[in-house]
């Protein structure tokens, strides 16, 4: 097995082991793909009772979130249905559910968390999660390691990248989870790296990369919406360095959006909205409804605990990323665009989440949207080590907050919990 294979295999394993499964926003995803395999139907009213994060639309119930990690796991979900069909019946009798419930209250509405809902369920929700975020943060750590062979040839520190990235940042933390982020974030780098083999590698085999580009970025805001913030940094990218690209590239874009329009026309009768948009306001205060959660202007404030605070800093959830700081003034005198859309992407996606109500991303370990932005940093990382080769104290430097990412991401492993304080801890 060639190294590539080892360290898909080495992630792989290492997320489905420390799997984990926190509630609301896992529950609503999975609902989907139940009604969608099981029923046939886009609402979730028979499986809702075990989330608060739904949508209330003309008299029935449907996941607020993005569709795509639903849909994504719709092909596990089904295999492993099928293949419980061959089980005994007495096998089913005896590990089905049991109507034992965990109460919930939010606002007045009661949310019942079956205690032990089977055996079936409960191995659908381990397979879900490993064919879904496990299998694509698997993939992202692969793919950090393919792309930093285009700044450092040294195997040894492509390894260490590769080491950080799957352990000492968020990838490791929304892998192990049933969550669309890293799904996402795997669809938006792919298409990212996608456009540099294009723009750099003068094969024209690689013709058609921009539509793949285009369709995987799409991919990506199906199942996190705020994925499309790079598609005007991506269309910029390509206008200046291979417009003939651009026209493919927009076409790919069409292409795979179609799934989301046709799933929000299914529902709303309009392609442009979101079932975000219509939160079940009997769990939701008014004025959370109607403006998908965006309620503040830019706040200057949150951007910085967004970045560096404690509760849920990126640079301190991740230390070793804050060295991308540093990186970034070496990358950017040969790849000056490419810098200029990490730079730009990191700010605009801090900035649109200090506009929302819950910019902290709810019972998460660190913020979970910033993970869009982290495989980007790890480039600027990836140049600076190759000064390391010379310089050995550096290198100390970058293992030492490696450790310490590594360190921190694992204490995530503890039960998760989330205290939701008064407005006025933001402002």
């Amino acid at each position: 097995i060639n190294r590539t294979w080892k360290i898909f295999i080495m992630f792989f394993i290492t997320y489905v082991y420390f799997m984990y499964w926190v509630g609301f926003n896992e529950n609503s995803r999975f609902n989907l793909t139940k009604s969608i395999v099981d029923e046939n139907k886009l609402e979730i009213d028979d499986y809702v009772h075990n989330t608060g994060d739904r949508a209330f639309i003309n008299g029935h119930f449907y996941t607020d979130k993005a569709p795509g990690s639903s849909l994504f796991a719709i092909p596990s979900y089904f295999l492993w249905k099928f293949i419980y069909n061959f089980f005994p019946d007495n096998f089913k009798q005896k590990y089905a559910p049991t109507n034992d419930f965990l109460i919930d209250k939010v606002s007045n509405t009661y949310i019942l968390i079956e205690k032990n809902p089977g055996f079936f369920i409960l191995i659908a929700m381990i397979v879900v999660t490993a064919f879904t975020s496990s299998l694509f943060g698997a993939l992202l750590v692969v793919l950090i390691y393919k792309f930093s062979y285009q700044f450092i040839r040294l195997e040894n520190y492509r390894i260490l990248i590769a080491l950080i990235a799957g352990f000492g940042t968020g990838i490791f933390t929304y892998s192990l989870t049933f969550l669309g982020i890293t799904i996402s974030t795997f669809m938006v780098f792919f298409s990212f790296y996608l456009i540099y083999k294009f723009v750099y590698d003068f094969n024209y085999s690689k013709n058609y990369y921009p539509s793949i580009a285009g369709i995987l970025l799409s991919l990506a805001v199906s199942t996190e919406y705020l994925a499309g913030i790079f598609i005007p940094f991506f269309i910029i990218w390509l206008f200046f360095k291979k417009r003939w690209g651009l026209k493919t590239f927009m076409a790919g874009l069409v292409i795979g959006i179609l799934p989301l329009l046709a799933y929000n026309y299914s529902i709303l009768k309009n392609p442009l909205e979101s079932t975000r948009k219509y939160l079940d306001p009997s769990i939701y205060p008014n004025y959370l409804l109607g403006n998908l959660g965006f309620i503040y202007p830019p706040r200057i404030f949150v951007m910085l605990k967004l970045l560096f605070d404690p509760y849920r800093g990126l640079f301190y959830y991740s230390s070793v990323l804050l060295l991308s700081l540093i990186g970034i003034l070496f990358f950017i005198r040969k790849f000056k665009i490419e810098s200029a859309i990490i730079i730009a992407s990191l700010l605009l996606l801090t900035l649109i989440l200090s506009m929302r109500y819950d910019w902290w991303g709810g019972a998460v370990f660190g913020s979970r949207f910033l993970l869009l932005i982290t495989p980007f940093l790890l480039i600027p990382l990836i140049t600076l080590l190759r000064f390391a080769e010379k310089n050995k104290f550096l290198l100390l430097i970058i293992l030492f907050f490696s450790i310490d990412s590594t360190f921190i991401n694992f204490l995530g492993l503890q039960n998760v919990e989330t205290i939701i304080l008064a407005d006025d801890r933001i402002d």
